[in-house]
């Protein structure tokens, strides 16, 4: 039988060696963009997902591995997501969040034929830069005359006010 203090040092050594070979955060959002870039979205959210978790204390790798998730769900089509996504990270990060991200994120909604949740997108990012609002009605009627939009588009144009 081992004695205490050996049963400790054993233990000591598999931890230390447990986290020396562990996965590391930042290789796990350089995962998650390499999924993003393949256009493999469903990895490119979970892989930013693990990295997330996993670097709670590092801000600015948590930071991009959000931004990585933000594009995935946004060129997946997930507009709901992204949406949703886009308004805490402007809650979280508000120095980082400026508007060319909104225009970014409307962009990739609409190439995913997401058009609801683009000018849903769009209209978030007039009202909280209100300063470069022209910005986004230029991208709202640009999306107007460039997509086809089916009656329940129109209609949410009109109670918006862009009708």
């Amino acid at each position: 039988m081992l004695a205490l203090s050996s049963r400790i040092a054993v233990i000591t050594i598999i931890a230390a060696l447990s986290l020396g070979c562990g996965e590391k955060a930042t290789d796990v959002k350089e995962a998650a963009q390499a999924a993003l870039d393949a256009a493999d979205y469903p990895t490119a959210v979970l892989q930013a997902d693990k990295a997330i978790g996993m670097a709670v204390d590092d801000k600015a790798l948590v930071w991009q591995a959000q931004q990585i998730k933000l594009q995935a769900l946004a060129r997946s089509g997930d507009g709901a997501q992204a949406s949703a996504l886009l308004e805490q990270l402007a809650g979280e990060y508000a120095v980082q969040v400026k508007s060319p991200l909104y225009m970014s994120v409307a962009n990739e909604l609409k190439k995913a034929g997401q058009t609801s949740a683009a000018i849903d997108v769009l209209d978030a990012g007039k009202k909280r830069f209100a300063d470069e609002g022209e910005k986004f009605l230029a991208a709202i009627q640009e999306l107007q005359t460039t997509v086809e939009l089916d009656p329940a588009e129109i209609e949410k144009l009109k109670a918006l006010g862009y009708l």
